[in-house]
C-alpha cells in the first residue's frame, strides 16, 4: 500500500514539473507597438475598406431579412415617419 502512494506521489510530481514552456513568453494581445500600429493615411484607408469588407455579401442579406422580418425595420402606429 505504500509503494501504491510512492509511486502516484511520484507521477504526480512528474506531471506537475513537467509543465509547458511554450506558453511563457506570451505577448499581451491589448497593446501594440510601433510596428503594427497605423503610420499613414494609406495604412488606415485599408484599414477601414479591411473592416467594411467583413460586412458585404451575405452577412448583410442576412441583417436585412432579419430586420424585414421582425418589427425593427417597421413604422410603429404613433410614428409619422
Amino acid at each position: 500500500m505504500k509503494q501504491k502512494k510512492y509511486i502516484i506521489l511520484l507521477l504526480a510530481a512528474f506531471v506537475v514539473l513537467s509543465s509547458c514552456k511554450k506558453e511563457l513568453n506570451l505577448q499581451p494581445t491589448d497593446s501594440f507597438n510601433e510596428a503594427n500600429a497605423f503610420l499613414s493615411m494609406e495604412d488606415i484607408q485599408k484599414g477601414v475598406y479591411g473592416a467594411y469588407a467583413r460586412y458585404g455579401g451575405a452577412y448583410v442579406n442576412n441583417m436585412y431579412v432579419s430586420a424585414l422580418l421582425s418589427d425593427e425595420a417597421k413604422l410603429g402606429a404613433n410614428n409619422a415617419g
